[in-house]
């Protein structure tokens, strides 16, 4: 696939909906191939990546990388991924980030009208910017035989279709712009002396831009970690965590359900050269208290069989003959004999009890080869009685709708902004999170887990422009067969990543992508995969069967009423959870406390979504963008520029645009916050006072 050029003819890989990927490996759970037990115990936690970290992950990103921006991709020399290639006139870009944000470009803000003519599946020829990356860098293997390694290059995030080459060689293509592209280097990648030359296209408009219509600034490039994974020969590439909880009556006649059992489920799959290696290792599985590294149990030995062939391992290869072995390693407990009589823990945003589950692959020696690690909530969320169960209990989504958003750096962010917005939330009584609208950085997970907050997890599909008024449901994309195999695939690679993620608590199929066979496709496939979650959809009216909950978007008060009537009358057996209401524009978000009032009086009721967090804002200044008709001072969030402000659509000369339909936030874009955040702390306080007096009393 080296002659592949940008600028060949049709079907173009970046305008077929058909061709989702080439070569890139299926989703995991996120793997570090750490080389201590501490590490893999201590990366989980708060600053735990820059202090802790030891293993085989070598980043590429986090510097600046050789750049330049083409008008589209004809116009891509061939031949650009050359390791001798000239860059006589090429600048400098720093990865990860935004191309916009970077001075190369036009960022575009709209809510839901497409960028550019809607064709589907094809994008325009002429106006489609393509940004070309190079950069070299030299590789020493964490392990003392090289040749007894395999060596996997990850790209976190690229919007939105991505192209890769190293040192000469195509690698694949990629296309979903919030998940994973990963791609196996084994045998490529030089070693020790001289340097490797990686190569990258990106190009901003693709097909798979038509399911990426969510209401947000349009912004391109390598937006998230670039890195380069090491691990030996053998080695884990998933694994999944189960945690069923059995429940009886905390007394007899009650409602109220009491812990009664709680298992762990853990299932590893391990690949290695042959099956008489594969044999010759043994896994071993420890579980540590997550805040103090503790062992709660002593290690577990789990024997591996093998004859798993698994298809992570497959992507990329030629045939069967050069995958080598897969195994299967399978761990279940009873955790009351594990404790030695006493049960878990439980995870919940108001106790985020965590632990830590750390798998050790030995070698046929007995030396440790890797560990892989990842947070064990012992939790489970259901629906029962037109209710809403987490860990027995009925729980109220006190939440909001938050974009990954930077003001300077668009899409790029770092942990301390993650835990800057966490806590704030916390600080809000705001308990509950939706990823709106596409999976975000791995990290956020982690840290939700760590402080606890409810995390509604979002496939990266948005079809609003096809239907913008929601009276001609059969043009969205779920009804088509062409874009089934790519919706399913973005929910399908969403779940994998995210599996084993404590706060992730409601699967959801996507935003404003109307309903259609897709959505029942992948409604099923994640309720077979995962019985421990619910899944929600809005679209189609918010009542049908691909959704577990009823989540309607900004109904009216007595929409709200009507629709809890409707389980009182018996016509609906489902809990309601508005994914999106109290729009947060200017002096608004009112009738919040009429809101909750209602929605705190029934029981059907399990929460709702402010729309949104923060202010969509770019900082910018009027020497780049002109006066702007939506200018206002940016304050101190401006990089320090004089004459700073946060912009809107249009202040760029993007058209089309949306104006500041962008800043609907409870913070600013800065996170300064703005006086409808006081009120929504007070509205959402679990705890409500009430002073009654009887002026008639005797004293």
């Amino acid at each position: 696939m080296n002659s592949l050029t940008l600028g060949g003819t049709g079907p173009r890989p970046w305008e077929n909906p058909a061709l989702l990927s080439i070569n890139k490996r299926a989703s995991h759970i996120p793997l570090r191939s750490h080389a201590t037990l501490q590490s893999a115990v201590k990366y989980l936690q708060p600053g735990g990546p820059a202090q802790h970290y030891q293993g085989g992950l070598q980043l590429l990103s986090g510097c600046d990388w050789r750049f330049k921006l083409y008008p589209n991709p004809a116009a891509v020399p061939d031949g650009f991924w050359a390791v001798d290639y000239g860059e006589l006139d090429w600048g400098q870009i720093r990865v990860p980030s935004n191309w916009e944000c970077e001075g190369h470009g036009t960022p575009i803000y709209t809510n839901f009208v497409y960028p550019f003519p809607r064709t589907p599946p094809f994008v325009p020829h002429d106006d489609n910017p393509t940004g070309c990356y190079r950069t070299t860098f030299t590789y020493t293997p964490p392990h003392d035989d090289p040749r007894a390694s395999r060596v996997f290059l990850g790209f976190e995030g690229a919007d939105s279709c991505l192209a890769v080459w190293l040192n000469g060689t195509f690698l694949g293509l990629s296309k979903d712009s919030r998940l994973t592209a990963e791609f196996e280097v084994t045998g490529l990648v030089a070693v020790g002396r001289g340097a490797n030359t990686l190569a990258v296209a990106v190009v901003r408009w693709s097909d798979g831009s038509y399911l990426e219509d969510q209401d947000m600034w349009r912004l391109s490039g390598l937006h998230r970690a670039v890195w380069l994974l090491t691990k030996p020969a053998a080695h884990i590439t998933d694994a999944e965590v189960a945690t069923p909880l059995a429940w009886r009556q905390a007394q007899e006649g009650g409602e109220r359900l009491q812990l009664d059992g709680a298992r762990l489920e853990v299932t590893v799959h391990v690949a290695a050269p042959d099956a008489g290696y594969l044999g010759a290792c043994a896994l071993v599985a420890h579980l540590v208290e997550a805040g103090s590294g503790r062992a709660v149990m002593e290690p577990c030995a789990l024997p591996i069989r093998a004859g798993a062939w698994y298809a992570a391992d497959a992507a990329g290869h030629a045939s069967l003959g050069t995958v080598g072995e897969g195994g299967v390693a399978k761990l279940s407990l009873d955790m009351r004999c594990a404790l030695g009589g006493q049960l878990p823990a439980l995870w919940s945003a108001e106790q985020p009890a965590l632990y830590t589950l750390a798998l050790e692959l030995r070698g046929p020696g007995g030396a440790a080869l890797e560990y892989e690690s990842c947070h064990v909530g012992f939790r489970e969320t259901r629906v029962h009685e037109a209710r809403l169960l987490h860990n027995g209990v009925p729980v109220m989504l006190r939440g909001v709708n938050r974009h990954e958003w930077d003001p300077c750096t668009g899409r790029v962010l770092s942990e301390e902004h993650m835990m800057r917005d966490i806590t704030l939330m916390k600080r809000s009584n705001i308990n509950a999170v939706r990823c709106s609208h596409y999976p975000n950085d791995t990290r956020w997970y982690e840290l939700c887990a760590v402080l606890g907050l409810y995390v509604v997890d979002e496939a990266n599909v948005e079809t609003h422009g096809f239907d913008p008024t929601f009276a001609h449901n059969a043009l969205n994309p779920a009804c088509s067969t062409s874009w089934l195999a790519a919706i399913m695939d973005r929910g399908a690679r969403m779940y994998e990543r995210d599996k084993c993620a404590p706060a992730v608590t409601l699967w959801s199929l996507g935003n404003e992508a109307g309903y259609g066979p897709a959505h029942d496709a992948l409604a099923a496939w994640l309720r077979a995969r995962d019985p421990s979650r619910p899944v929600a959809y809005e679209g189609g009216g918010s009542r049908t069967r691909a959704t577990d909950v009823v989540c309607p978007m900004y109904p009216r008060l007595p929409q709200v009423g009507a629709l809890l009537r409707e389980v009182d009358a018996g016509r609906e057996c489902r809990p309601l959870v508005l994914c999106e209401y109290a729009h947060s524009m200017g002096n608004s978000t009112g009738n919040l406390a009429e809101y909750w009032a209602l929605l705190d009086s029934h029981p059907a009721a399990a929460g709702a979504f402010i729309w949104d967090w923060a202010d969509q804002c770019l900082s910018a200044t009027a020497t780049r963008t002109g006066t702007g008709t939506g200018a206002q001072p940016a304050g101190t969030g401006g990089k320090g520029q004089a004459g700073a402000y946060w912009a809107y659509g249009g202040d760029f000369g993007d058209t089309p645009n949306d104006a500041q339909f962008c800043a609907n936030g409870l913070v600013g874009p800065d996170r300064s916050p703005h006086p409808c955040l006081a009120e929504v702390k007070a509205v959402l306080a679990p705890l409500a006072c009430a002073w009654q007096h009887d002026l008639h009393a005797h004293t």
